[in-house]
């Protein structure tokens, strides 16, 4: 039996591995209830009411966006004009016309010749049609912004990527209203030269990258990732679905989801940024949205910060559920099952000894939202510290005696909010001297 207390109280039962055990499989869904779920689940309160975030917008149309994070510090990010406009006048713009007897392109800064049309400068471009083994390329300079709009097409390269954006233009992906656009790549790539490994995925630019709308984007990616961007990559709204062999949904320098439907299954890392020589870059951002995720690695896997202000979160399977080096929860809706831990924040060493150790700028913590954590090893793990502020926590899990509901290696402290967690004391570790808010381990 569970202890359920309330009132910034920590509730644990310190229980043998079988009754967690038996938890878990009571509480695990199948891929096919998890995607039903992502319709009936309850709707998570908006980013704007999150305490701790602030919005704000420009005489320009910019949104800025602050929120406070844990040891004091303070991320803010931005969502550009061209960013959340997702309206485009016919007239004025280009027109790609895909057919499987090839490309062909009206307008000015595009040029069509066989199963390629090449975008050279920035504008806006109407795709639309169906292709096989063809490409759209984006060759514009790295100032200037190329909005695609996909107006109902189907496009497909079985040797590279179907959408390749090879120059740092900034690229902005429409999805039109009422239309169901797909794209897919093959197995197999074959490089313009020898010893280059990208593009990598179907959806591919070297730029920044923002994808709103409201209509509906498929993306196989049966080579490696799904969609990815060498910068930034914004999600703005629209409904998403990505099957990927490897990475589902990849920013270099970020990934900010503001809103829309996505449905990911990966073959590693649902949604990743991986910059890592650059300490503001390499960080995950998420508003808002209906987010669903079933990866082989981690469900949402970010190098530096990664910070939840609002959205439905559901990672139905995985290794880790969430994962950086930072780990800050302001609020939302956050589900995860996993192999592994359920939230985890380190920072990246070498050797086996380093992550035992007390890392410094390393944290999870909770101060707002619900959260929901059926994990197989630690609830949370930190090789850093642990804050718990706010919010509501539910902890199933872990089922072994060599993992614990909390692991830290630095300090842990609650003061505020309400925990309650069940799973083997084998590994127990608790709240520290300087909490503010009683406790109660049975």
């Amino acid at each position: 039996l569970v202890l359920c207390l309330t009132g910034s109280v920590l509730a644990v039962q310190a229980t043998g591995c079988q009754k967690a055990e038996d938890t878990m499989q009571e509480t695990s869904q199948s891929k096919e209830a998890v995607q039903a779920d992502t319709v009936e689940k309850e709707k998570a309160p908006a980013a704007s009411d999150v305490s701790g975030r602030s919005e704000r917008t420009e005489a320009d149309g910019r949104i800025t966006v602050t929120a406070s994070l844990g040891e004091g510090g303070e991320k803010t990010i931005f969502y550009e004009p061209e960013d959340l406009e997702n309206e485009w006048e016919e007239e004025g713009t280009a027109q790609i016309m895909l057919s499987e007897s090839g490309v062909t392109a009206e307008g000015e800064g595009v040029k069509a010749s066989g199963y390629t049309a090449v975008i050279e400068k920035g504008g806006v471009y109407v795709i639309s049609g169906q292709m096989a083994e063809g490409q759209i390329r984006i060759e514009a300079k790295e100032e200037e912004l190329v909005r695609l709009v996909l107006n109902g097409a189907e496009l497909s390269n079985m040797h590279t990527a179907p959408i390749y954006g090879t120059e740092k233009c900034k690229v902005v992906l429409t999805l039109a209203d009422g239309t169901k656009n797909v794209i897919w790549d093959g197995s197999e790539y074959q490089f313009e030269t020898e010893g280059e490994d990208e593009p990598d995925a179907p959806i591919f630019t070297k730029g920044d990258l923002t994808i709103n709308g409201t209509g509906e984007l498929e993306v196989y990616g049966n080579y490696q990732c799904g969609i990815r961007s060498k910068d930034n990559l914004k999600v703005i709204s629209g409904t998403i679905t990505i099957e990927s062999m490897d990475d589902g949904l990849k920013g270099k320098d970020s990934v900010i989801i503001r809103d829309g439907m996505l449905t990911i299954q990966a073959g590693k890392d649902g949604i990743k940024s991986n910059q890592d020589e650059d300490p503001e870059n390499g960080f995950i951002w998420i508003d808002g949205g209906e987010i669903t995720i079933a990866a082989k690695d981690d469900g949402i896997q970010a190098e530096t910060a990664l910070v939840v202000c609002g959205g439905n979160i559901h990672v139905a399977e995985s290794q880790e559920g969430l994962a950086g080096k930072t780990v800050d929860i302001l609020g939302g809706l956050v589900k995860a099952v996993t192999l592994d831990d359920g939230i985890n924040s380190a920072a990246s060493v070498e050797t086996e000894q380093e992550k035992t150790q007390d890392q410094d700028g390393v944290y999870t913590r909770i101060a707002g939202g619900e959260i929901w954590l059926n994990a197989k090893a630690d609830g949370i793990d930190s090789n850093g510290d642990l804050y718990f502020e706010g919010g509501v926590l539910y902890l199933s899990g872990p089922v072994s005696r060599g993992d614990g509901i909390l692991d830290y290696n630095g300090e842990a402290m609650i003061t505020g909010g309400t925990l309650f967690a069940a799973g083997s004391s084998g590994m127990m570790q608790i709240f520290g001297e300087k909490s503010t808010s009683n406790y109660l381990v049975i």
